[in-house]
């Protein structure tokens, strides 16, 4: 009996799922939020495990997925429990360290508050504005989050031997309105496939993340086999380290849109899409 475990690097699967789908029409934006807690997750990681066994006997002993465990914000969180007089005096003081595009909105809000015709009153009012703009996309961003968690929740619940890995926090810039980069979630799933090797003889990744790589090939050198799934689109791969990854595990399974449309429910399937297609394997070499 082949023992498999699934890793899946959370974040990553997330852009390469949106990338996957971005322009497609037809696509229900809904149910497009991820992850899909109504999708059928379940079935989809038990069908890999059974192209990953070729035909022998296998059992998926546990799927894993990580994600981030919390939001950093910026400007921090404690600056906007402050007066609004506490948003101007940080932009003042931090105006030099901010990214083109933050400094120049902050230069747009400093113009605001030099300006010599304005009463302090005028500008207190102004400052308590830009703070409350700040506040309220915190709070809708805190929400995402909020249901984020909760759709992890009910997809470990109703899907058998799936457990969601949080660790480290992501950057939203709140004047921006864009999240930073993450390196802790490929780097603790890395850890984890080492530490865990003994529970499994076959590991599926599903990542593009190069970080990945010396923890396969330490994988590989204890005897242990390991899949990778990768997304196609257009025959290409989607961005990432995707390339790097395939190359070094022992083979990889091709996952396309059509192939994922029946089990995250994305959008009504022709007759002609019923049709069960084939799912493209690589060996490597």
């Amino acid at each position: 009996m082949k023992r498999i475990c699934i890793f899946i690097d959370g974040e990553n699967m997330k852009f390469s799922l949106k990338k996957l789908y971005e322009p497609e029409e037809g696509v229900n934006s809904v149910e497009r939020q991820f992850p899909a807690h109504k999708a059928h997750w379940q079935q989809w990681f038990d069908a890999l495990c059974t192209d990953a066994a070729e035909g022998s006997h296998s059992v998926r002993v546990r799927t894993y997925w990580y994600h981030i465990d919390g939001v950093q914000y910026y400007p921090p969180t404690k600056l906007l429990k402050k007066d609004s007089g506490s948003i101007r005096r940080w932009v003042e003081f931090n105006k030099h360290d901010l990214s083109s595009t933050d400094r120049q909105t902050a230069e747009e809000w400093m113009e605001q508050w030099n300006e010599t015709n304005k009463s302090d009153e005028e500008i207190k009012n102004y400052a308590k504005e830009k703070l409350a703009e700040l506040n309220a996309q915190r709070q809708w961003f805190d929400n995402i989050h909020t249901g984020i968690r909760y759709r992890q929740q009910q997809i470990a619940a109703h899907n058998r031997a799936v457990q969601f890995c949080r660790s480290g926090e992501i950057r939203y810039n709140l004047i921006t309105k864009k999240l930073g980069e993450e390196k802790t979630v490929d780097v603790n799933m890395a850890v984890d496939m080492v530490a865990k090797a003994d529970n499994f003889d076959t590991a599926i990744v599903i990542s593009g993340d190069q970080d990945c790589v010396p923890a396969v090939v330490h994988l590989k050198d204890c005897g242990k086999e390991v899949i990778n799934v990768s997304f196609e689109k257009n025959g290409k791969l989607l961005p990432g380290g995707a390339k790097l990854l395939n190359e070094t595990t022992d083979w990889t399974i091709s996952v396309s849109a059509h192939d994922l449309d029946k089990v995250l429910k994305l959008k009504k399937a022709s007759k002609e899409e019923e049709e069960k297609r084939p799912v493209k394997k690589t060996k490597t070499l």
